[in-house]
């Protein structure tokens, strides 16, 4: 894929989360509690391809499997076909 550039675009998320609370009930006593979370993600969306030819976008619509089966086909469309040998 000599002349060839790719440019992955993805979407990234994150979220984080905290709770907490105070009873007191006659029978059991009091208490309090609390809680926190958090947590991220990385998901590929599109490749930018750059060539001598121009530059365009492929969507990727499954994910990292559809990223590497994009690569794949457009690494086919750019690298010669080894010629037959006799």
């Amino acid at each position: 894929m000599e002349g060839n550039t790719l440019i992955p675009i993805v979407s990234v998320g994150f979220g984080f989360g905290v709770g907490a609370g105070e009873s007191t009930d006659p029978k059991k006593g009091s208490g309090s509690g609390g809680g926190t979370g958090g947590g991220g993600g990385v998901k590929p969306v599109a490749v930018i391809i750059v060539n001598k030819d121009g530059v365009w976008v492929e969507s990727l619509k499954g994910g990292v499997t559809s990223l590497l089966e994009k690569v794949a086909d457009v690494a086919a469309k750019f690298v010669p076909a080894k010629p037959a040998s006799s």
